[in-house]
């Protein structure tokens, strides 16, 4: 473009320099006329001679500078003259060129544009004037230009002219285009890595080798409670110190590996949230070299919490259907042997009876009518427990309470206990110091404080003790059964209300049980709000507590 002005300022030089010598050569001519040509002819033909050479000059700068080269007439905006590069800037032939008019050379906004320029140089507004202008060619392609205007006056000729000099800019322009669309993209890039960063759920960081922040994502605060100007400022404290202390040495090795021996690792670990509870974190990390030569570790943070309680809520899920199966198929071994055992001892004693009744003797048919009876009432039980047993597992056995004494209960699980009590000489008593009004499911209670006193008659021997006690509080009812009967060790007790661990024990006159009772008792319990508290010594005795809350107490 220095080239381009220096050959502006030349030509118009060469062109003022012209103006002057006509008007030299007018006046000598002038001078001259009416037969005063005498000693000057020889100097006014040197003179002529040096003009026609200072036209040759200047025509010959005009048709070979590189630049296009093109004068208007300011009135009529027609085209005057034009050098050969500006003809082959644009395509066509200098005939041709010299019949268009300036409007024909660029779409009709940028003429008027380039009019009002030439406007206010004719108003001596401006001497020159330069803008980029996209000029048409002949095959309808647009020519960036970079176009210098000037105005040039003949005053005593009464004629003024716009030249105008382009120089082709458009590959200039194109390389400028793809720069600035490149730069365009770039910040749309730049953009939507922005938007991505700041809206996944997943924080992004990068970390030096000695553990320094060098960036970190907005988003980290809705994990960890920190914004990344804390984070940045107390790093090492906020990504390693937090981390459980059961963790962070697994932590620290992974994140050492990566920028040893360049291991990329995906770890979980809980980390202490500003709110004082531990979060589960997943973080993934990569190693990466910056432009100026740092290391660094790229990753990612995630919070799993929802994810670990759904894992968490997964295994007990699958536990408790394992359960379930195994409950299932204890269920069915309990009716598959429990009920076939007795009903086939009853039919037996039946069909004795029915064979042989004419020659059995009284005693006898009184001692098979006894045997008859308790077989049955166990049968019953039996029956009775894995009815309520199953209902309460479908969870179509709920609670009915009702407002009740505990003393009537105590009383009457009493009585229908003492006849076992007798048979086996058993010293079965109770006591019950105060009548508390309770709201639970009476028959319920009822079930459980008949299983628990089967199940101490059961296991206790010919002479032993069972004691009913029921001990009133402020807010809960204790209500215990005692006896001097064998007694559990550590294992039995563990497995005592788990009924694929329970092993049916024998009574201490051989009475069969399947443990559901205590099952039973103990769903039962939970579901009135309470509980079964159970002690026992080997060979000592046990001591099994129900434990039910006070609606209202009141004393008689």
């Amino acid at each position: 473009m220095i080239n381009v002005q220096n050959d502006i300022k030349t030509l118009i030089g060469t062109i003022e320099r012209l103006k002057s010598e006509n008007r030299y050569l007018k006046k000598i001519i002038a001078d001259e006329i009416g037969g005063k040509l005498t000693e000057k002819n020889s100097d006014i033909k040197n003179m002529l001679e040096q003009k026609l050479e200072s036209d040759y000059f200047f025509r010959s700068i005009f048709d070979h500078t590189p630049a296009g080269i093109i004068i208007l007439n300011i009135e009529k905006m027609t085209i005057l003259e034009v050098n050969h590069a500006f003809c082959q800037l644009l395509g066509y032939s200098e005939a041709e060129f010299l019949k268009l008019h300036l409007s024909d050379l660029s779409e009709k906004e940028v003429y008027e544009a380039e009019i009002e320029l030439i406007i206010e140089l004719t108003k001596n507004e401006i001497s020159t004037h330069r803008f980029v202008k996209p000029y048409l060619h002949k095959n309808g392609e647009t020519v960036w230009c970079d176009l210098t205007i000037t105005r040039l006056q003949f005053k005593e000729f009464n004629m003024e002219f716009v030249i105008g000099i382009a120089v082709d800019i458009s590959q200039q322009i194109s390389s400028e285009k793809e720069r600035e669309l490149t730069l365009a993209k770039l910040a749309d890039r730049e953009e939507q890595y922005k938007l991505l960063v700041e809206n996944i759920p997943d924080a992004t960081w990068i970390l030096d080798r000695d553990g320094n922040t060098h960036y970190v994502s907005p988003n980290i605060y809705n994990i960890t409670g920190f914004s990344p100007e804390e984070i940045i400022a107390n790093s090492k404290e906020i990504w390693f110190n937090r981390i459980h202390h059961d963790d962070r040495e697994r932590i620290n090795k992974e994140f050492d590996e990566l920028f040893e021996f360049n291991k990329p690792y995906i770890v979980e670990y809980r980390w202490l949230h500003p709110n004082g509870n531990y979060i589960w974190i997943s973080e993934r990390s990569v190693k990466h070299t910056l432009f100026n030569g740092t290391r660094v570790a790229i990753g990612s943070y995630s919070d799993i919490c929802s994810r670990k309680a759904l894992e968490q809520q997964q295994e007990e899920t699958q536990q408790l259907l394992k359960e379930l199966n195994a409950d299932k198929d204890t269920f069915f071994n309990i009716i598959a042997h429990d009920l076939r055992s007795p009903l086939t001892g009853i039919m037996m004693m039946l069909k004795d009876l029915a064979d042989n009744f004419d020659t059995i003797p009284t005693n006898q048919i009184k001692e098979y009518t006894i045997n008859l009876k308790e077989a049955s009432s166990a049968l019953f039980n039996l029956l009775e427990n894995l009815l309520q047993w199953s209902m309460s597992q479908t969870k179509k056995l709920v609670p009915r309470p009702r407002y009740f004494q505990i003393s009537e209960v105590v009383e009457s699980s009493f009585r229908l206990n003492m006849e076992n009590a007798q048979r086996k000489q058993i010293d079965l008593n109770h006591i019950c110091e105060c009548d508390f009004i309770l709201y639970a499911d009476i028959e319920m209670i009822k079930t459980i404080l008949r299983n628990l006193l089967s199940n101490a008659i059961k296991f206790t021997p010919t002479n032993g003790k069972v004691t009913l006690n029921c001990v009133c509080h402020e807010d809960h009812v204790l209500v215990s059964v005692n006896d001097t009967g064998i007694g559990m060790d550590n294992y039995t007790l563990e497995n005592l209300f788990k009924i694929t661990n329970s092993e049916a024990r024998l009574g201490t006159e051989g009475e069969k049980g399947t443990g559901l009772g205590l099952l039973l008792s103990k769903e039962f319990a939970h579901m009135n709000g309470g509980d079964i508290i159970v002690e026992s010594t080997p060979d000592i005795g046990s001591t099994f507590t129900l434990v039910l809350p006070v609606v209202e107490n009141k004393y008689n």
